[in-house]
């Protein structure tokens, strides 16, 4: 099975950039319409419902990631190397589709007992919001493999348009409940999902004969890739946290404007993305040039980010209104931790690229325990800024252990090059002696 990338118009280094500018350009579009979603929700609820709702949709999501531990990854990787064919992926989409039908209620329950609301309504949003997040996830696997970006992006921006008009509609109506925020969000995931399937039917694989279903293992030997990929998901916690400890009224007033972070961190990792083939290919005496160079990069926007802190008053009053008055200064705090969550990208990508991702994955695991410890006593005490505070200290946490990491690492290296050339020398004095 040949590799989709021996495509020969893929060769060229122009094509592969202008495919990752359309990724980036498409992920901030649909970043923007997700959360002029929320916005708008947020600006018709009163924020202990609306932090119940986010709350309910982040375990929802969270719930995503961890079910697929990994296999999104590891599909793809498959795929694309040409280790697995459009049938053996078509399998692996189906059996995985049945787990996730039947473990969608379980998720359900949890996540309405996260957000407080444990009514049929809610365990129904959630369970659904469960499902349509993972088929959009299995879905588009084959257009990635393919890099059909152009694709992927069409079918992930037309699937937000419904949402947010939806939502425009319900908002200038004045009625729009907790439930139908996670089933509007569950609306674009399933619109995406149905895009994904019918693009790869026309796009990836035309002639795909008709196959009976066959059960595949969905879980088998991604153990590695699954521990990785579920530690990263974890940070989604952070609103649940906040709203156990302090309530839905804090929670509110934190998500409000958590979710504005998105968009800005998007440039760190097209960033990251970019240089990792680089960081992978150099010599040990070379890596660390590419792993500059990205924090460099990722450096010019720290001044996006200097505004946005000066500004949140003015934003959170004219987007929000007087009722998220107190997330002024957690959106501010915020700003302080999306900085370095900026810098944990290139660093974190760094270690895996040098096959060292132990020890990513351990240090992302020790920033998270000490952000969720800080964001649960924070928001007790100081409410959402305090929530905030929290993770800017757990990242900054992550970016000092993931710079001991490289530290070492780099420490090591240089030990191995210099006993490298020790004995390279000895060879060369001894041909000499005997010669």
């Amino acid at each position: 099975m040949a590799s989709p990338f021996k495509n020969p118009r893929l060769r060229s280094v122009v094509d592969i950039f202008r495919g990752a500018g359309v990724l980036f350009a498409g992920t901030m579009t649909t970043q923007i319409l997700t959360g002029l979603l929320y916005l708008l929700a947020a600006r018709v609820m009163l924020p202990d419902k609306y932090g119940a709702a986010a709350s309910v949709a982040s375990i929802a999501i969270l719930a995503v990631a961890i079910c697929d531990f990994g296999g999104m990854t590891y599909a793809l990787r498959e795929r694309s190397a040409g280790r697995m064919t459009p049938l053996q992926l078509v399998e692996w989409q189906r059996s995985k589709a049945v787990v996730v039908l039947a473990v969608s209620p379980v998720v359900g329950v949890i996540a309405a007992l996260a957000g407080g609301t444990l009514t049929v309504s809610t365990i129904a949003a959630a369970a659904v919001l469960f499902v349509c997040n993972s088929l959009a996830l299995i879905m588009g696997v084959a257009l990635r493999s393919e890099l059909r970006f152009g694709a992927v992006v069409g079918a992930t921006v037309t699937s937000r348009v419904p949402g947010v008009l939806l939502i425009f509609l319900l908002a200038w109506r004045g009625g729009v409940s907790g439930d139908l925020l996670v089933l509007l969000l569950a609306l674009n995931s399933g619109i995406e999902a149905c895009l994904y399937r019918v693009l790869q039917k026309r796009l990836t694989a035309p002639h795909e004969p008709v196959v009976r279903y066959h059960w595949v293992h969905p879980y088998r030997d991604r153990s590695g890739v699954g521990a990785s990929a579920t530690v990263n998901s974890l940070g989604t916690l952070d609103i649940t946290v906040v709203n156990n400890v302090a309530g839905a009224a804090v929670a509110g007033q934190y998500a409000a404007v958590n979710r504005w972070m998105g968009p800005i961190g998007l440039a760190a990792q097209a960033v990251t993305q970019a240089v990792f083939p680089r960081m992978s290919a150099d010599a040990a005496s070379k890596r660390f040039s590419g792993l500059v160079s990205a924090l460099l990069t990722v450096s010019l926007s720290l001044p996006v980010v200097g505004t946005v802190a000066l500004l949140a008053p003015w934003l959170v009053n004219t987007f929000l209104g007087s009722a998220y008055a107190g997330s002024v200064h957690s959106l501010q705090l915020l700003c302080l931790a999306i900085a370095f969550a900026m810098a944990c990208q290139p660093l974190s990508g760094a270690l895996v690229a040098w096959r060292l991702e132990k020890y990513s994955t351990l240090c992302v695991s020790g920033g998270l325990i000490v952000q969720l410890g800080a964001q649960a006593y924070g928001a007790k005490e100081f409410g959402a800024a305090g929530a905030a505070g929290g993770a800017a200290l757990g990242q900054f946490v992550t970016v000092l252990l993931l710079c001991f990491c490289l530290w070492r690492t780099r420490a090591i290296w240089e030990r191995e090059e210099e006993n490298v050339q020790v004995d390279l020398t000895s060879s060369e004095a001894s041909q000499i002696v005997n010669g």
